[in-house]
């Protein structure tokens, strides 16, 4: 069995999930703050409003999004396999006076009781774990009957992930395909063309200027008249 790619930009980069986060076009990611911002929108247009409901940030990382989740009411849970961003976590939510937990667990076995919480977001965190289902596996135990998972991932491009940190990445007919067999009643969602990904990454003068862009009208949202995306969503929900 492969072991797990060691996940060590946290080490590198402190917690640069809130510089993302920021509303700074020379350090923000209209990337992440757009991906973030569809999973919160998916799960409130089929679960409702996250007020007052235990939610899991699963793959928290440095609590960036946890936050996220905290403002708009949700009891969160963050669970992330790495200690060091876990850490930073604590320190952020606790300087912000939020009542988010922060737990470090892999993600295939969690301290929590089966049907713990009532929702779970994981963005951008299946793709770089070796054995995905055992990870959906966990995510359905998690949740209350009737509860809500939006989970979302890259769509393959590439022969190999372009990410180093990736282990697999998924044809859109195979992400459904894999989630189905935990969830059956899952649904799928795209969004952004692959043109806005491919021209942020292209030097950090054009990262800039989409950011710039991001402020007016987020390239990162668009959902329609493209071909090919480069992100996909799933929204599952457990039986009950």
């Amino acid at each position: 069995m492969n072991k797990e790619i060691v996940y060590d930009k946290y080490r590198q980069r402190g917690d640069y999930h809130w510089r993302q986060m920021s509303r700074n076009p020379l350090v923000m990611s209209a990337y992440v703050r757009a991906r973030y911002g569809r999973c919160i929108d998916l799960f409130v247009a089929n679960a409702g409003s996250l007020a007052g409901k235990q939610v899991v940030d699963f793959g928290c990382g440095d609590g960036a999004f946890a936050y996220w989740l905290a403002e708009r009411g949700a009891l969160v849970t963050g669970i992330d396999p790495i200690h060091e961003a876990i850490v930073l976590g604590r320190q952020r939510h606790r300087e912000r006076g939020t009542q988010a937990i922060f737990c470090t667990a892999s993600g295939y076995a969690t301290p929590f009781a089966a049907a713990s919480f009532d929702g779970l977001i994981s963005s951008d965190v299946i793709e770089h774990v070796q054995q995905p289902d055992r990870f959906l596996a966990e995510i359905y135990r998690l949740l209350k009957p009737g509860g809500w998972a939006v989970i979302s991932t890259p769509i393959r491009l590439t022969e190999r992930p372009l990410d180093r940190l990736h282990v697999v990445e998924w044809f859109p007919d195979d992400f459904q395909a894999l989630i189905r067999s935990v969830f059956t009643d899952a649904r799928f969602h795209q969004s952004h063309p692959v043109f806005w990904g491919e021209l942020a990454r292209r030097s950090k003068l054009l990262r800039t200027v989409t950011n710039l862009v991001s402020l007016f009208s987020d390239p990162f949202s668009t959902t329609r008249k493209w071909s090919f995306f480069e992100l996909q969503y799933a929204v599952c929900r457990k039986p009950g």
